[in-house]
């Protein structure tokens, strides 16, 4: 199953506020907040597929970033907090960013991990690295959890997992 847990607004990265997100099947939305419910959901008897749970795909996913350094560096922290959810929820087998480059023709959205270069006649011409770049390279490495020390104030004590 492919999902898209977007954030309650898309130009806002700090899903941990999203306010239709709670931890229950009535939730309002599945987002990055509330994802393990869907794991949950799914787990139930009539969702199964041969009595194991489906493969689920985090396809196309993105954080906004605001062209200054704070939003960067929060759009950074919640990549952070998303790879460390996915990575405790079962059944989730892939986590796929959508933007490598910010695109000046996605509707005023910042989502990559480069600044575009706004110089170039190329709508996602890659410009600079973004705080989340050096997340997204280091992730999955032995310095993962240096590399997201930054974003646990960010987020919040009570949000990070």
């Amino acid at each position: 199953m492919a999902y898209h847990p977007y954030p309650d607004n898309i130009f806002r990265a700090d899903f941990w506020n999203d306010k239709t997100a709670w931890y229950d099947f009535n939730t309002g939305k599945i987002t990055f907040k509330n994802i393990e419910v869907l794991s949950q959901y799914l787990s139930q008897e009539e969702y199964l597929f041969n009595g194991r749970l489906r493969h689920i795909i985090l396809s196309e996913q993105v954080f906004h970033s605001d062209e200054n350094e704070e939003s960067e560096k929060l759009q950074a922290a919640a990549y952070c907090l998303a790879y460390r959810k996915i990575a405790k929820t079962p059944g989730i087998d892939a986590f796929i960013l959508h933007a490598h480059v910010d695109n000046r023709d996605e509707f005023g959205l910042n989502l990559g991990l480069w600044r575009r270069d706004k110089n170039s006649e190329i709508p996602n011409a890659p410009g600079t690295p973004k705080p989340i770049y050096e997340v997204f390279r280091l992730i999955d490495t032995p310095c993962h959890e240096k590399i997201c020390e930054f974003a646990r104030e960010i987020v919040g004590e009570e949000n990070w997992v």
